[in-house]
């Protein structure tokens, strides 16, 4: 699997400042841990979106 980097601008900041402060809890840190929690929170919403349109068919 490549790695890639995302940049996003104009996110609700305290949505951010709630998924930091959920992340540095979880694991005391946020260097390394922060991306891969990033792309587990964007795998999940897909995987739910997938499920609703298929429950839509």
């Amino acid at each position: 699997m490549q790695r890639a980097e995302l940049h996003v601008r104009g996110l609700n900041g305290e949505v951010v400042s709630a998924f930091r402060e959920y992340v540095l809890k979880k694991y005391g840190k946020l260097h390394t841990v922060f991306g891969l929690e990033v792309e587990k929170a964007l795998s999940e919403y897909l995987k739910k979106q997938e499920e609703m349109e298929a429950e839509d068919d």
